[in-house]
């Protein structure tokens, strides 16, 4: 069977479960962790599961991604622009 390479989006991870099923995890980059700051405003987001559906996965990702761009930018007050991410 012929295997299929999917490009996942950046910070985005897939591992192996202990159940055979895999899961998909968004890791922020390591220059982004507190204390770093944009703006003087850390980043407003961090590691998160994303779960073991590919397509909501990659949505996730997407907007974390997004949020991450965004207070990179170093708008001031950046992380208001996100609020909580909820997902089902």
């Amino acid at each position: 069977m012929a295997q299929t390479k999917i490009t996942l989006p950046k910070y985005t991870r897939a591992k192996r479960l202990k159940t055979g099923a895999v899961g998909y995890y968004w890791e922020l980059p390591h220059w982004a962790r507190p204390p770093a700051e944009r703006g003087g405003v850390t980043c407003p987001v961090g590691n998160e599961a994303l779960g073991d559906s590919l397509d909501a996965a990659i949505t996730k990702a997407q907007i974390l991604n997004d949020a991450l761009d965004y207070w990179r930018s170093g708008v001031e007050g950046a992380s208001q622009g996100f609020g909580i991410l909820a997902i089902c």
